[in-house]
């Protein structure tokens, strides 16, 4: 299975665990010429930008996020803000780690 397959079935497995722990998904998959947002979901007054990896190792994919990744996804929130008035809400980042041998790890980033 290629990478972009693997990418799109650890992005689904995202959207179900997420919706399991009780997230509104709101958009997946949203492209701007600023960036990427893999899921904006919605959990009470807070909105979450999520990142899905998938890698060898739940550790690895974590690693893999770099700082132009996160200003690349704030720059695409700022776009779909802007698109559909949610000024008025908290804004959190966190990645979904995933990899064969682990258990999903989601993790909040304080860039």
């Amino acid at each position: 299975m290629n990478q972009h397959k693997k990418g799109i079935l650890a992005e689904s497995f995202s959207v179900v665990l997420l919706r399991l722990l009780g997230y509104k998904i709101i958009k997946q998959r949203y492209k701007t010429k600023l960036g990427e947002i893999d899921i904006i979901a919605k959990k009470r007054k807070t909105i979450f930008l999520f990142e899905v990896k998938y890698r060898k190792t739940a550790q690895e994919a974590l690693e893999s996020i770099t700082s132009q990744q996160i200003k690349r996804i704030k720059n695409a929130f700022l776009l779909y803000t802007q698109e559909n008035n949610l000024e008025n809400y908290d804004v959190i980042i966190k990645i979904i780690a995933l990899s064969k041998s682990n258990l999903p790890k989601i993790v909040t980033i304080t860039a």
